[in-house]
């Protein structure tokens, strides 16, 4: 058909003297009245002749401008390398099949003469004249139409081919004249094709064959392929149209990057072509940073459907595999084969490595002498030449451009892992022989190969081989004999041990080894493989030729990864799912914003691809233009000074553990797409954000613009995930523990759906409240009248979420919403974490579970983020109002530090459905007494919503309330220590002064103070001191023995009843549960050793046995009684510091030390009373008072230690000034009180007696 639509589009711009018809609107035919005004409706889809014949049509069409060309034109330009309407020489009659309709024209119709007529052949069987293109327009429109009812009655049984040719090459000219040019065109080419055809070019003797392919679409000219299905498609039997057609999904037809050019640079989709590689820009992220890219497919074609049609792949560090690859499904190869190609096959993958190597080449300067040489010098002289500067006729060096081999190489051609061996661009040489004449030209390599081949042939000649019997083949100096016949010997009978040997043929004359200067015949450049050009060697270092008879002695230069093993990333839930929507097929005809959340180092290729030929327009049309997204990096930059640290989440097994708590559902799992298998992510999370949160990320999107889209407002929020996908059981855990950088537990959240990264929620939402780093003032320390500080907050941030918890379902374990009040969810780092803490330093660590994040749990660097007391959750309620509090301490202007993080769950409501609809009316009843109803529900019973609102509360602490939580150094602390410790001796020396200036003693005594604080303070410091020495060491003993149960008992459980090998865990109970038997030991013996020292035997010699048996005996039950005594009273301080953790202590805390400092004076006058002895009481004593100043010590900020303390000290005041003497007092009265009480209710008086 190309052929007889060229002849007669020449003679239509030749001889055409009437306008082209007047096309309609609908299809490319006539209207039966009126003008079809097909220019109005499509002002480009056709090129006139000229401008008379373009208004010939409709005059009125003028006005609106009208696309036409240069009017007549008779004769046409020659070519041998491209055949196209208006250009080329087209064969004679001879030279094609009989059905053609071109007749022999002597100019290879490039020459028209409108007076000679055009000669066709109009059938099969019939030859014509016609002398214009509206004549012949005629004749064929009748002769069609009259076949064609023909065929319609049964008269004929097909159309005639060739008038059937002319028909549509007439129509193609009528629907798009002069445009037709930039469709339909032939390029001269080598290879054979089901679509290539073979031309005899030239004239006379001088005739040659070549090669002609298609360019363009097929659907142009072949027209018997339109009714296949388009590439990457497949329909069944029967098929009727091309909308059966389905995508394979298994290649690649076009890609295009999502990721939007630079400034100021023009960017052009990539091609379509077989074999195309992506050599898009790529997105590089570091740990903590989080990419956010926004994409338009509001306008997207409605029939382009998401995961049918196209797809958005994301691939880390590797480029895809180039377009039209099909890979083989992994699931289909053995375990621990390389991923390989269905298609295409080797061969194929070479020839697209040739491609390159044919498309990209280097310039390269070599000297005559073979060296190499700087190309800037060469073309340096070069223009010195040209200017006259250098001699021109200097011909020492040769630039040419040779294949670009590294980077074509570098390109992920090959489907599999593919080596090479060193490979080096072939250097041609020529020599000048003796006889003057040039040798033919070689390889120059040849020369290395000869000096081989004569060491060999030299040491063959002299080894008195078999085949050298009776020839003198060896000179004295161990050099083979220049005897032609010992040559012909050789090559006829030992050559093959040298090319088995060498891998070569060697040649069979010595070359120079003169290189050829001559720039075209060393570039080759229209050779076919030229990968082939290419000699291969041994390795780099010592050139020696690859011997490819033992490939073993030759070493790796290049190993290129397989393409088939760089897969996509997988993608959010919104991406697998495909709810219809009213009017469109899918719901990713909206906005969509993609979150790369980088837990790695990662560089990132985000493109779009193509799964189905029938939308190659719509595909290259909408994303080719690259216009439609909008890319922005987030990177932490406000916790730490000049830094990228972030506060980290840590969740912990043994905190899951002791809760009976379900992980999150946002755990850092992959799944991999096409094996299924679930695995630890450790790159990078993807998270799809829709039109409700889309403006948290990006701020300058037009959203109103977007949004007048049809599509559904239904879809606002973020899909779920399904959750047999994100749940996982308790036996996950990797580690012990867990550092993520984003809150766990929340997902589902507008603007950040399943990963809310703390940084970019807290530095960059935008209700958030940021300062800038020169305005900010942090707290100081010793500014204790300073301002308060100015800093971030994010006050009232509010994120919309969902429970993607099944909320109605019962399960064993709690979920987080159900935490009980006062329990602890999960953690934060109390500092901001850099990469290197958080990336793994060796072998043995993996990303959020190094050595440094364990360091700071076991140094509780972490802050416990805690349900409220008061509002927290139950078994069967979920709650709609999530707040979460994080208070933090600027330390710096760059520096911030978590001080306190809380969690309170509000507007609960159960679960569990209403009464009518077979609620359990216990579980409703303790609800309801809890204020806790049912949640909505529709008529069947079914919640709502499974919806709830998460808070965000982010602020800076004043200098006092930091002060209050402990978060300043030590000197602060120490200073107010000191100020009250001051304030205690001002108010004895209050007390005291008082008691002297009112005391009626005439000669009160003297102040004894320093000879007080001399007797009391050196023997106890004494004493302490040399307890403690030999009692740390004792300590410090047991603690390296028991506190790593690897060095001590390692294999030894610590329940007869279990066997097998001992676990990590279990391990480390182990480890802390012989630490704490070995201190109990500790001190019990502890307890002994001073018993026996508070109630020594006797020093009396002693005479009666029976009575010393009586006197040790007696001992041992004053000792014992000690020691019972001394445990109950532990028992009873034990109780007593279990009671202050409590809040009903916590609340009443000063009615408490009261009735504390009570119960101390009874102790006190009990103890002495029942041992009978106050140095026996004194120990018992002194333990009371150590476990009241615990419990002060133990406050929970500063005022309440600070008050706590001096509330103790007025009640000891109190105590010792008043109570004691009250007490002593009544008890030296109590004998009198006792004889007047018998006296006066007793009726006897007293006697002598």
């Amino acid at each position: 058909l190309f052929l007889t639509l060229a002849s007669l589009y020449r003679f239509w711009k030749c001889t055409s003297d009437v306008p082209l018809d007047d096309l309609g609107l609908g299809d490319a035919t006539v209207p039966p009245s009126g003008h079809g005004k097909r220019d109005f409706w499509y002002p480009r889809s056709r090129i006139h002749k000229d401008l008379q014949s373009a208004v010939a049509i409709d005059p009125a069409m003028e006005v609106f401008g009208l696309q036409f060309g240069e009017g007549n034109v008779c004769e046409f330009s020659a070519s041998d390398n491209i055949l196209t309407l208006s250009q080329g020489s087209l064969p004679d009659k001879d030279e094609l099949p009989n059905i053609s309709s071109l007749h022999e024209q002597h100019s290879g119709y490039l020459k028209f003469n409108a007076n000679d007529g055009f000669s066709v052949r109009f059938t099969s069987a019939e030859n014509r004249v016609f002398e214009s293109y509206a004549e012949l327009k005629h004749n064929v429109k009748a002769e069609y139409e009259d076949e064609r009812q023909q065929v319609a009655i049964g008269s004929r049984s097909n159309m005639d081919p060739v008038i059937f040719d002319l028909y549509n090459s007439l129509r193609l000219i009528e629907q798009f004249g002069q445009r037709l040019e930039k469709f339909v065109y032939l390029a001269s080419t080598n290879r054979t094709s089901s679509t290539s055809i073979e031309l005899v070019m030239g004239q006379g003797n001088s005739t040659y064959i070549q090669g002609f392919d298609f360019v363009g679409p097929l659907d142009w000219c072949e027209c018997q392929n339109l009714l296949r299905c388009p590439n990457g498609t497949i329909s069944g039997q029967g098929s009727k149209n091309l909308h059966e057609c389905t995508s394979t999904k298994n290649e690649v037809l076009h890609r295009i990057s999502l990721l939007p050019p630079a400034d100021n640079v023009t960017t052009q989709p990539p091609s379509t072509v077989k074999g195309t590689v992506d050599e898009s820009t790529t997105l590089k992220l570091n740990p903590f940073d989080v990419a956010i890219l926004t994409l338009d497919q509001s306008m997207l074609p409605h029939n382009l459907t998401y995961g049918d049609h196209y797809e958005i792949a994301i691939y880390d560090g590797c480029k895809p595999c180039p377009i039209r690859y099909q890979c083989k499904n992994p699931d289909r190869q053995d375990e621990g084969q390389q991923s390989t190609c269905v298609y295409p096959p080797k061969e194929g993958q070479m020839d697209v490595l040739n491609e390159c190597l044919k498309r990209h080449r280097k310039k390269v300067c070599l000297r005559s002498d073979g060296s190499y040489e700087d190309v800037e010098i060469c073309k340096s002289f070069e223009e010195d030449a040209r200017n006259g500067i250098a001699d021109s006729n200097d011909h020492t060096f040769v630039i040419f451009s040779e294949p670009d081999l590294d980077k074509c190489l570098s390109r992920p051609y090959f489907c599999s892992d593919t080596s090479w061996n060193f490979l080096s661009f072939r250097r041609l040489c020529q020599d000048t022989q003796d006889d003057g004449n040039l040798s033919p030209i070689y390889d120059c390599l040849d020369v290395h190969r000869w000096q081989t081949y004569s060491q060999w042939r030299n040491k063959i000649c002299c080894s008195q081989a078999p085949e050298f019997r009776g020839m003198n083949s060896c000179q004295s100096d161990s050099v083979c004999v220049d005897d032609p016949l010992i040559e012909k010997t050789i090559r006829q009978k030992l050559i093959g041990v040298f090319e088995l040997e060498h891998g070569y043929i060697p040649p069979t004359e010595q070359p120079k080894g003169t290189l050829l200067m001559n720039a075209s015949l060393q570039e080759e450049i229209d050779h076919d493989h030229p990968f082939d050009l290419f000699n291969k060697y041994a390795n780099a270092q010592n050139i020696l030729p690859h011997n490819r008879y033992k490939p073993e002695s030759s070493q790796t230069w290049v190993t290129a990864p397989g393409c088939c093993g760089c897969r996509r990333h997988s993608m959010p839930a919104f991406f697998t799912s495909k709810p219809h929507v009213s009017g469109f097929p899918d719901d990713k005809h909206q906005i969509i914003q993609l979150t790369i959340s980088a837990i790695s180092k990662v560089d990132l290729t985000v493109v779009v691809e193509l799964t189905s030929g029938i939308f190659y327009s719509d595909f290259s049309d909408y994303f080719g233009a690259m216009d439609k997204t909008i890319l922005s990096v987030h990177s932490p930059r406000r916790f730490a000074e000049d830094s990228e640290a972030t506060w980290l989440a840590v969740i912990e097994q043994s905190s899951f553990d002791k809760l009976s708590l379900d992980l999150p559902l946002n755990l850092p799992i992959n799944v991999l797409k096409d094996e299924g298998i679930r695995t630890m992510e450790n790159q990078f999370f993807v998270d799809a954000i829709l039109r409700q949160g889309i403006f948290i990320g990006e701020r300058s999107f037009d959203l109103e613009t977007a949004n007048n889209n049809d599509i559904s407002t239904a879809l606002l929020h973020s899909t779920s995930d399904p959750i047999d996908a994100v749940l996982e059981e308790d036996r996950w855990w990797p580690h012990d523990f867990l550092a993520l950088p984003y809150l766990p537990f929340f997902s589902s959240c507008d603007g950040y759906d399943s990963h809310i990264s703390m940084s970019r929620l807290l530095e960059d939402h935008p209700d958030c409240k940021g300062v800038n780093y020169d305005q900010t003032v942090p707290t100081k320390e010793y500014a204790f009248l300073g301002k308060h500080p100015v800093s971030d907050t994010c006050l009232g941030v509010v994120l919309h979420c969902s429970h993607e918890e099944e909320v109605r379902e019962a399960r064993k374990n709690l979920r987080w919403f159900e935490t009980p009040p006062g329990s602890t969810l999960f953690h934060i780092t109390r500092d901001a974490v850099e990469t290197n803490q958080f990336m793994p330093s060796s072998e043995d660590e993996e990303w959020g579970r190094t050595s440094a994040l364990d360091e700071m749990r076991r140094n509780h660097h972490l802050i416990p983020v805690t349900i409220d007391k008061e509002m927290g959750g139950y078994r069967h309620a979920i709650p709609r109002k999530v707040r979460l509090e994080l208070k933090y301490y600027q330390v710096s202007k760059g520096k911030k530090r978590l001080v306190e993080a809380k969690l309170y769950f509000d507007e609960l409501c159960t679960t569990q459905q209403p009464d009518q609809f077979g609620g359990s009316t216990n579980i409703l009843d303790m609800m309801q007494e809890r204020g806790i109803m049912p949640c909505a529900v529709d008529i069947n019973g079914i919640i709502k919503s499974q919806r709830y609102d998460l808070e965000i509360q982010y602020y800076p602490l004043g200098w006092f309330d930091l002060l209050n939580r402990f978060e300043f150094g030590g000197l602060v602390y120490f200073v107010f220590f000191t100020l009250a410790g001051l304030t205690i001796c001002s108010m004895g020396g209050f007390v005291y002064g008082i008691n002297r200036g009112l005391t009626k003693l005439r000669h009160p005594p003297q102040f004894m103070g320093s000879s007080l604080i001399k007797l009391v303070s050196w023997p106890q410091i004494e004493g302490a001191t040399l307890a403690v020495i030999p009692y740390m060491t004792t300590v410090l003993i047991i603690h390296s023995l028991f506190s790593d149960s690897t060095f001590t008992f390692s294999g030894v459980h610590r329940d007869w009843s279990q066997g097998g090998r001992v676990g990590d865990k279990e391990q480390i109970e182990n480890a802390m549960g012989r630490l704490g038997s070995a201190f109990i030991v500790l001190g019990f013996y502890t307890v002994y050793r001073a018993t026996l020292r508070l109630i020594p035997a006797a020093n009396v010699n002693r005479v009666d046995v029976d009575q010393d048996k009586n006197s040790n005996s007696g001992l041992t039950a004053k000792r014992a009684y000690f020691i019972w005594i001394g445990l109950v009273v532990e028992a009873m301080l034990m109780c007593l510091w279990e009671f202050s953790y409590s809040d009903v202590f916590r609340n009443n805390i000063y009615r408490f030390k009261v009735i504390f400092q009570l119960c101390q004076m009874l102790l006190d006058l009990l103890t002495s009373h029942v041992m009978g002895d106050r140095l026996l009481a004194a120990p018992l004593l002194v333990s009371i008072q150590m476990a009241e100043l615990l419990v002060t010590i133990g406050a929970r900020n500063f005022v309440e230690f600070t008050l706590s303390f001096l509330v103790e000290v007025s009640l000891l005041v109190v105590q010792r000034l008043f109570l004691y003497p009250l007490i002593k007092k009544i008890l030296t009265m109590w004998p009198r009180w006792k004889m007047l009480a018998n006296q006066t209710f007793g009726g006897k008086g007293l006697t002598r007696q």
